[in-house]
């Protein structure tokens, strides 16, 4: 049956009015962006750093960058962009969410518990994290894909998947 229970409710607004105090990271450009960021509330709560520069540098660190580098190897250019961080990072989150809905919700049947993390964990609510960590400024990526050309569509997967490989980074 479809989740219409008041605690999926009661969380829906807790996230949205969470989502609702972010204050926009400041444009300037720090070293770290992403740990300077200061909040109204104590949403969002702070990131992990990644300290490893390599992957730091792999995080943000689009595809469309290095798929013409013909000088490149194909293991180095796998190894030079986000997308298999974005695939390990997509792993853990869904991992945790899930271990973590399992354990607050366990009157939920595992039907109530699949549309609940598809409603936690989606690529618009990753853009929304996205935004407020500041990590979609931090993307680099060809000219022609952050263009108003582009799909708008395919600009919010990018920004979502931002978030997936930062996490990535950091398992």
């Amino acid at each position: 049956p479809a989740i219409s229970t008041n605690d999926v409710e009661l969380l829906k607004k807790a996230l949205e009015a969470n989502v609702e105090k972010v204050e926009k990271p400041s444009q300037e450009k720090t070293t770290n962006n992403i740990a300077s960021i200061k909040s109204v509330s104590s949403w969002p709560p702070p990131i992990p750093e990644i300290k490893n520069a390599a992957i730091r540098a792999r995080v943000f660190t689009h595809q469309s960058l290095v798929k013409n580098q013909n000088f490149l190897t194909e293991k180095d250019k796998l190894n030079s962009y986000n997308e298999r961080l974005e695939f390990l990072g997509d792993a853990a989150l869904y991992f945790a969410v899930t271990r973590i809905i399992y354990t607050e919700f366990p009157h939920f049947d595992e039907g109530q518990l699949t549309e609940l993390r598809t409603q936690l964990v989606n690529n618009e609510r990753l853009k929304i994290f996205s935004v407020a960590y500041g990590l979609k400024e931090e993307l680099k990526c060809s000219s022609e894909l952050l263009s108003g050309a582009a799909d708008t569509r395919r600009k919010r997967k990018m920004e979502a998947d931002v978030f997936e490989a930062y996490i990535g980074g950091l398992v």
